[in-house]
């Protein structure tokens, strides 16, 4: 249902008027998305397709906000990621000796923290540890991956960073589990691939 009656035709004024007029018992029950589902639909009837377009941004991220941090869509990929949803997905999760593992992951809920000149930063702390199958620990800590620090001059809804792991001594099924940390609040999310490292190939018999 839309929360400005047709009548009051493209003017944004309006709008805004009754947005911020609506004070009655069934607007104070809302909740802060309700009320910005009405804010998008405010600006469509008054025929303002991008006042719409950026309140469904912000409907977005305070979706996120709301939900809290953390991060989907991880998977392997056959090499770098080189944008959002741009990356060729790995035929297999097995993995030679020394080969590196490459995977591409979509936060969400995240900080923008404004750092000067007009720009936000996304920062995150990454680290890892790999898992036996029966879920053993098989480094003695979480491994640092270091930071990835995104940096952009607008409020992006959609974000994401591509991982690079080099392992060695390792071999059989294992299980990649990453911590990745939103640096502005402290939230912390973790996800899981799984993986198997083939074994290094057997000596060849010395010749005779």
């Amino acid at each position: 249902m839309s929360c400005v009656p047709s009548s009051l035709s493209r003017s944004l004024v309006p709008v805004v008027a009754l947005l911020a007029g609506l004070a009655g018992p069934v607007w104070a029950q809302q909740t802060p998305l309700q009320a910005q589902l009405g804010t998008i639909e405010a600006f469509l009837d008054a025929g303002d397709a991008e006042g719409a377009m950026n309140a469904a941004r912000a409907l977005v991220r305070l979706v996120g906000e709301t939900a809290g941090f953390g991060v989907w869509n991880a998977r392997l990929t056959q090499d770098v990621a080189t944008g959002f949803g741009v990356n060729v997905p790995r035929a297999d999760n097995v993995y030679a000796p020394g080969e590196p593992i490459y995977a591409y992951v979509e936060p969400f809920g995240y900080s923008l923290s404004p750092i000067g000149g007009g720009e936000n930063q996304l920062l995150f702390e990454v680290s890892f540890t790999i898992d036996d199958p029966d879920g053993r620990q098989l480094t003695q800590g979480m491994i640092d991956m270091g930071q990835i620090n995104l940096r952009t001059r607008g409020e992006p809804v959609d974000a994401f960073f591509h991982l690079t792991y080099n392992i060695t001594g390792v071999s059989g099924p294992a299980t990649l589990r990453t911590e990745v940390i939103d640096v502005a609040t402290g939230q912390v999310d973790v996800f899981t691939l799984p993986v198997v490292f083939a074994s290094p190939p057997a000596p060849a018999a010395p010749s005779k």
